[in-house]
């Protein structure tokens, strides 16, 4: 929640008491009197900081067996300083550990909660978190206030207070699932992809989880595979090849901030022209779910006759693999159309993990949106949906560019599936995956200095492409 700005003060507005009894301490001289005289140039100047505080807590309510998270921010609109700036944050029958601030500010555990301090704190806002333990029981609240306060005078002392209460909850988890594919239209016997993801937001492991996901009647089994996730093997069982039947998967538990990512490919049934097909995935646990809105999704296609075919690939390069820690990883998927058809009402589903800073660049003509992740906090992957109403021949490119972090272990994924509502004569080539690991990178030539010229002159033909750029912990 973003903090509240008030209205400030004539810069140059000082009460008149405050100068007078300045001016009455100068009479001692000395080395008092320079440092008074100092204090009352500033206060003369207008030297005033409005702080503001706001505070507030994740997850809401806090099962009573589980951790929370503090969030507090601060702001100081004012153009001075704001001089030995303390937040104090207050909480009853708590430990709190694990602080992280904006630069400039330094946390520790008191006997209540915590304390910060900045000793110059100027224009901005700062962030101040802290992982707290408590002991409350189930139906119990923990009350949370916060205090901000400096050496310097603050016109408007009414918003340096906020508090919180944060209910005591038994056991949850919030499970979220994305179910994108379908593409629109399929021919009888041709293929129809799927992308399956799920998360636990937690704060809970949720127990017992099960996906579902009933096929539609004109469609037949083709595979159901595991592209990557942070979560352990599941158990699951398929319809036999070219049998209809439901797609089942179970873990006895998910922990939080875990999750699985699935590719299924179904086949319409010969003899459905004019069917609409209704695929649909679903959800659930043992444990309460507080949003149930986000356990299901779904994907329409309709079965056309036709004689149109295109061949739709995806291809993924990479400027390293391994990545070295440190250094910047850029990973290229070229969606093709090999013709010899354009493609109807084409589409393609990437999934990024791992990096930090990814940027991500996507080509003309293709409408593009970022699937919304799971309620913070939590390390998600980027999901971008891109549609394009006519594919061309010819191939258009996805650009993804992260930094490798220092102490990075983990390997960087990227997982990209196309397809079009035209038949498609060879789907066996419309996913990629890209997983880079982390060591002593050796540089791979992605374009020839020839391609790389054709490249340019496309781009001045076409544009600059549209950027967007998103920051996962």
């Amino acid at each position: 929640m973003a903090a509240t700005r008030r209205s400030k003060l004539p810069s140059r507005v000082v009460s008149r008491s405050r100068l007078a009894r300045w001016a009455g301490v100068l009479l001692v001289g000395g080395a008092a009197a320079d440092t008074v005289a100092a204090e009352a140039s500033n206060a003369t100047a207008g030297a005033a900081a409005d702080l503001s505080v706001t505070v507030s807590a994740y997850p809401d309510p806090v099962p009573f067996d589980r951790h929370f998270e503090v969030s507090v921010i601060v702001a100081q609109p004012s153009a001075s300083t704001a001089v030995d700036t303390v937040v104090n944050v207050v909480m009853a029958n708590v430990s709190a550990s694990e602080f992280s601030a904006t630069s400039g500010w330094s946390c520790v555990a008191t006997a209540q909660g915590f304390q910060c301090r900045n000793p110059a704190f100027s224009f901005t806002e700062s962030f101040l978190r802290a992982r707290v333990s408590h002991t409350r029981p189930i139906g119990g609240s923990i009350e949370i206030r916060a205090d901000i306060s400096s050496a310097t005078f603050d016109p408007d002392p009414g918003n340096n207070t906020a508090g919180t209460t944060l209910p005591v909850s038994g056991p949850y988890a919030d499970l979220y699932l994305e179910f994108e594919g379908g593409y629109g239209q399929v021919r009888p016997g041709g293929e129809l992809g799927y992308d399956l993801f799920v998360f636990n937001s937690g704060p809970s492991a949720a127990t017992a989880a099960l996906i579902e996901i009933p096929l539609p009647p004109a469609t037949s089994f083709v595979s159901f595979e595991r592209q990557f996730g942070t979560s352990p093997p599941w158990t699951c069982t398929t319809p036999a090849v070219g049998a209809g039947g439901t797609v089942r998967c179970q873990l006895v538990q998910l922990a939080h901030a875990s999750g699985a990512f699935w590719r299924l490919i179904l086949r319409a049934n010969p003899g459905t022209v004019g069917t609409l097909i209704n695929n649909s995935a679903t959800i659930g646990s043992a444990l309460p779910d507080p949003d149930l809105s986000d356990n299901s999704g779904s994907a329409l296609s309709l079965v056309q006759s036709g004689s149109e075919s295109a061949d739709v690939s995806v291809a993924i390069t990479e400027s390293a693999n391994p990545a070295a820690p440190g250094s910047t990883l850029a990973q290229t998927v070229t969606v093709s159309n090999n013709g010899p058809d354009t493609g109807a009402s084409s589409g393609v589903f990437l999934t990024h993990f791992g990096g930090e800073d990814t940027t991500v660049s996507t080509p003309p003509g293709w409408q593009c949106e970022y699937l919304p992740p799971p309620p913070e906090p939590g390390p998600y992957p980027i999901m971008l949906s891109c549609r394009r109403p006519v594919l061309p021949v010819g191939a258009s490119e996805f650009r993804f560019v992260s930094r490798i972090a220092q102490d990075a272990t983990q390997p960087v994924a990227l997982t990209a599936n196309a397809g079009s509502g035209t038949f498609d004569v060879n789907p066996a080539n419309n996913s990629a995956t890209s997983t880079v690991g982390i060591g002593t990178a050796t540089a791979v030539p992605m374009l020839r200095p020839t391609m790389l010229a054709a490249l340019a002159l496309l781009l001045a033909a076409f544009g600059a492409r549209a950027t967007a750029t998103r920051k996962f912990g």
